[in-house]
């Protein structure tokens, strides 16, 4: 269908040949990106996980308001030293620490 889709767009003139291989490498370039994010969000799950057994084991509150904060923070201006929009990153993680807290307190029951 991809293909489809950029034979018309170039039979249209509205995109040449060298625009297609161009836009077609940075595509390639991009699901790669997407993977190795995804691979960091898997291993840092992992890492999560050792942690829930760490603090059931050490009877440590699962939920720490003021970590999270803190992380929250330091992940958002480290997305201004990449020159990202920090409230997107924040924005992301705090989606993910969510769920990742939310596993941690299923793991430590």
């Amino acid at each position: 269908m991809r293909k489809f889709i950029l034979f018309l767009l170039l039979s249209m003139g509205s995109i040449s040949a060298e625009e297609i291989v161009n836009l077609d490498l940075l595509r390639k370039e991009l699901d790669i990106i997407d993977q190795n994010i995804v691979s960091l969000f898997a291993l840092r799950y992992q890492v999560v996980k050792q942690v829930a057994t760490y603090k059931k084991q050490h009877n440590i509150p699962v939920y720490e308001p003021k970590r999270e904060a803190e992380e929250i923070k330091k992940l958002g201006e480290l997305a201004q030293n990449y020159k990202i929009d920090p409230d997107v990153i924040e924005q992301i993680f705090q989606i993910y620490i969510t769920y990742c807290r939310e596993s941690e307190t299923q793991l430590s029951k």
